[in-house]
């Protein structure tokens, strides 16, 4: 529908006058989303112009140079914690570079709220998230849809954070990760479905040998290779998530 508006809009004609005939072409995200639409009308442009079949191919060069990037962000994190290692609160400021045009932006960063505290139980939070525009190319929808940059974070504060309270990171993901019953920062209640995160680190750990290789790692090292270990754990939900029932519509013309 995206298209088809597009191509309407600048040929100044009515949505019923314009059939998009769409290949297989997988999801929009990837940098192909806007893309497509703004080709296409200039296409269309092109076509009525020359009364012709109009055909138009990026190189690899004006694909990189025309289609938009992932959003750039800037995160701080505050976080406090028991000593035993239980989370008590967090509280989270983002901004998202939305380059010279809003594009997925609002709806990006509604993503990165929801999943901006991870896969952890926390009573207390806080989360803003800014897009502001600056002169750099503009930023849309990419695998993840706002959610790698926010992971990165929340994951390297639960590795300090862990360092910080002398545990492994293991040890203080499986103190604080939902459960069933669990309530997400977003308000949802995990009761209606199997949550398994705990079953999920234990089989990765005893699959990865991973206690045996953080006690051999964390030694000091010599010579010019270092070896480490890591642990990152995420959840992801459908569509944007906690929001209302998502909804459908169609235009019947």
């Amino acid at each position: 529908f995206s298209c088809r508006n597009a191509v309407a809009s600048v040929l100044k004609v009515p949505l019923n006058k314009v059939r998009i005939i769409q290949n297989h072409m997988g999801g929009s995200f990837g940098g192909k989303d806007e893309v497509m639409s703004s080709m296409a009308a200039r296409a269309a442009i092109l076509a009525l112009k020359t009364d012709r079949p109009v055909k138009m191919v990026n190189t690899r060069d004006e694909s990189i140079l025309e289609s938009y990037k992932r959003h750039p962000y800037k995160m701080k994190y505050k976080v406090g914690a028991t000593r035993e290692g239980k989370l008590v609160a967090m509280e989270i400021k983002c901004l998202a570079d939305s380059g010279a045009y809003a594009c997925q932006t609002p709806f990006v960063t509604w993503r990165s709220v929801v999943q901006a505290t991870g896969p952890y139980e926390l009573p207390n939070v806080k989360t803003d998230t800014y897009g502001y525009y600056t002169n750099n190319v503009y930023t849309g929808a990419m695998r993840g849809y706002g959610s790698p940059q926010i992971i990165f974070a929340q994951e390297s504060l639960m590795d300090e954070l862990a360092k910080e309270l002398k545990m492994t990171p293991m040890e203080l993901r499986l103190k604080n990760i939902y459960h069933n019953n669990s309530i997400a920062a977003s308000g949802q209640k995990l009761d209606n479905h199997q949550v398994s995160l705990d079953e999920v680190i234990n089989k990765a750990v005893e699959a990865s040998n991973y206690k045996e290789k953080y006690r051999e790692y964390s030694e000091p090292q010599s010579g010019d290779k270092k070896r480490g270990i890591g642990m990152a754990i995420s959840f992801r939900g459908c569509s944007l998530g906690a929001e209302a029932t998502d909804t459908a519509g169609a235009i019947v013309a």
